[in-house]
């Protein structure tokens, strides 16, 4: 069973305030060789040592460790894992430093195909058993559920000389990947670069002159409701070329489209889909999840609220000045641009009795199943993950987001905290059911129809849902057995 997350006491602080296979590696001659049972008792023996020990002596003889990601250099979000040379960036050189230690240590070297196909390019390489790509990075907008269901993925759970109990290993994917033992993606800080979250951005200035108490402060003492947010919306709405009615030119509480305004549904309703022992819970219908429903429809309706149909150009109300708050989910690299001085904060609660949910995706891995050498993969991921926990995390959050994205101390540590307790929630990527996956299906109704009826709606949709997933539980455990 594998743990929960273990956070540093300070965070804990925080949270309370804010309330089959070979399995051979090739060695150097003369070092002893590496089986899977091997693995499994090093694991053990090494639970208080240098992480790094059991993978002393192992030498890949240059291997090329090829990965495929979504895109191209245009689309931004780097992974930062095929760095080719030092250039006096923070970022990049602490990834570089990362992969001359792992270079060091095993004798491999990494190579990224980014290519907007890249999922079809991975799948092609499974049916074909041609093995171009040892691992596959996906991105957020991501059918998990077919490569689940076609048992195109290597099980983490058989991967030598990993342990996914880790620190540098995320628990929160750990639990949400894992369908009756098997656990077909995996989360380490290897992709801690592309790990996205969500978030509100807020305009700092546009509260002073409405009167309204930090943002920040509602965050820290628990107290940043969607009715608190509601109230302060409603204070920033000017008709600014007096024409007595809401159109694209006045002055908004909040600036959205339709992905963002769907995710209310996730971050302050909480994950929709969570793994529980026997099976899948779907948390979609509830006397709370109808509360929320109502609110986020009426929501809409405020003359207050800027709702474009047109991409992301709230974002371009909120640059300009003209809104109190936007979600935000684009690379934080284009916030360096940003004219106007905004505050960084989760979305909010719906009571504060709860936590902040803060939905992660991204920087996920799969292996092809097909994996000839489940060490040495094993071997390359856990010795760059630990890498990256120890020279790239830091440089990305202190040197990166603090020190070029973020403008004050109190973004820094809610961001801190965010990033801290982010989860994932198969439901956003591996739907099996096509409901709820990504801009969810099922709340996007409500959104459209602006009706608010969920109880007819569930009726409708719940049951064949629940039927998916039932479905996905089914054929993993099929597998494992």
């Amino acid at each position: 069973m594998k743990k929960r997350i273990s956070f540093p006491v300070a965070f804990l602080t925080a949270v309370l305030i804010l309330s089959g296979c070979s399995s051979v590696g090739k060695q150097e001659a003369g070092n002893k060789e590496v089986t899977e049972q091997g693995a499994s008792s090093a694991i053990t023996e090494a639970a208080s040592a240098d992480p790094y020990d059991r993978l002393e002596g192992l030498d890949y003889e240059g291997y090329r460790f090829r990965f495929c990601y979504y895109g191209t250099e245009a689309n931004g979000w780097n992974p930062y894992i095929d760095v080719a040379e030092s250039n006096g960036e923070v970022l990049n050189d602490a990834a570089f430093d990362r992969n001359a230690k792992v270079s060091e240590l095993l004798n491999v070297s990494f190579s990224m195909i980014r290519d907007p196909a890249y999922e079809t390019l991975f799948k092609n390489s499974i049916y074909a058993g041609d093995e171009e790509y040892d691992m596959a990075l996906f991105w957020t907008d991501l059918n998990g559920a077919t490569y689940m269901t076609e048992h195109l993925l290597f099980d983490w759970n058989d991967l030598p000389l990993v342990d996914l109990e880790a620190d540098w290993y995320n628990q929160s994917a750990n639990e949400a990947f894992s369908v009756a033992g098997t656990q077909f993606f995996g989360v380490s800080d290897m992709t801690f670069t592309v790990q996205q979250h969500f978030r509100f951005l807020y305009n700092k200035q546009l509260a002073e002159d409405n009167g309204l108490k930090s943002v920040y402060d509602d965050v820290l003492s628990g107290t940043f409701t969607f009715d608190k947010m509601l109230a302060d919306i409603r204070k920033c709405y000017k008709d600014l070329n007096g024409n007595g009615e809401a159109d694209d030119a006045d002055c908004f509480g909040f600036a959205t489209n339709a992905p963002h305004t769907n995710l209310f549904f996730r971050n302050t309703g909480g994950p929709e889909v969570t793994v529980g022992p026997d099976g899948y819970e779907i948390n979609i219908y509830s006397e709370r999840i109808v509360t929320l429903v109502e609110k986020v429809v009426g929501l809409l309706q405020e003359k207050a609220c800027f709702d474009t149909t047109q991409g992301n150009a709230h974002y371009n109300v909120f640059n300009e000045g003209r809104a109190l708050f936007a979600p935000y989910s684009s690379d934080p690299v284009l916030l360096r641009d940003y004219d106007v001085d905004f505050g960084y904060v989760p979305y909010p609660k719906l009571t504060e009795d709860q936590p902040y949910y803060t939905t992660t995706t991204g920087g996920f891995m799969g292996l092809p199943v097909s994996l000839s050498d489940p060490a040495r993969t094993g071997a390359i991921i856990e010795a760059t993950s630990i890498a990256s926990h120890e020279l790239v995390i830091e440089a990305f959050i202190s040197a990166y987001i603090e020190g070029k994205i973020l403008r004050d101390k109190e973004s820094v540590d809610i961001y801190r905290m965010m990033r801290s307790s982010a989860v994932y929630d198969i439901s956003y990527n591996t739907d099996p059911s096509g409901k709820l996956r990504t801009i969810s299906a099922y709340y996007k109704h409500f959104l459209d129809t602006k009706s608010t009826d969920v109880a007819s709606w569930y009726a409708a949709e719940g049951p064949g849902i629940k039927e998916k997933y039932d479905e996905l539980w089914k054929l993993a455990s099929a597998k494992k057995e």
